[in-house]
């Protein structure tokens, strides 16, 4: 009976590290969206409302408090009050690094442009690059949605397969 449960506990533990692993990725997919839409939001804010940069980023920060993409926008809210001793850029690109490193290299590269248009005098090549950049995210997304529709089955196989492989081992 030992045997048993031990084997029915390795099992389920290797089916939750595949559920995990499954979830992990669908929460990465969700902050490409959410970072995306954000960034159709801010086009708005510049461009209907002609809003500055601190209040778009306050506001921002406000609507997506308690996630990824919330604490993007309150760190560059609180990085702006340090904008003449670093150029925006800068200061957009460690906010990009520091807040969307785990979820890969797609998000901080299709930020890593906007640093550079944003707060410049051309409100359309500002709006045509958040534009762009939402683009790139929703693709991204998109992509890896499909890669993790295609992945499901073989990760939930293979690490109930390892599972079964171990249980087997230590009978």
């Amino acid at each position: 009976m030992k045997k048993l449960c031990g084997a029915a506990a390795i099992i389920l533990a290797c089916f939750w590290t595949a559920l995990d692993r499954l979830r992990e990725k669908q929460k990465r997919i969700r902050l490409m969206r959410r970072l995306a839409s954000s960034l159709l939001e801010l086009q708005d804010e510049l461009a209907e409302h002609q809003s500055s940069l601190s209040g778009c980023f306050r506001s921002l920060a406000a609507k997506n408090a308690g996630d990824a993409v919330g604490g993007f926008y309150a760190a560059l809210c609180g990085e702006m009050l340090g904008l003449g001793e670093l150029r925006f850029s800068e200061i957009w690109r460690m906010a990009a690094e520091k807040c969307f490193a785990p979820a890969g290299e797609a998000v901080p590269d299709a930020l890593r442009p906007l640093g550079a248009l944003l707060g410049g005098s051309e409100l359309e090549r500002q709006c045509a690059a958040l534009e762009r950049a939402s683009r790139r995210l929703e693709q991204e997304a998109e992509t890896q949605r499909n890669v993790l529709k295609n992945e499901r089955r073989l990760c939930f196989g293979l690490s109930l397969s390892a599972g079964a492989f171990l249980v087997i081992m230590l009978m």
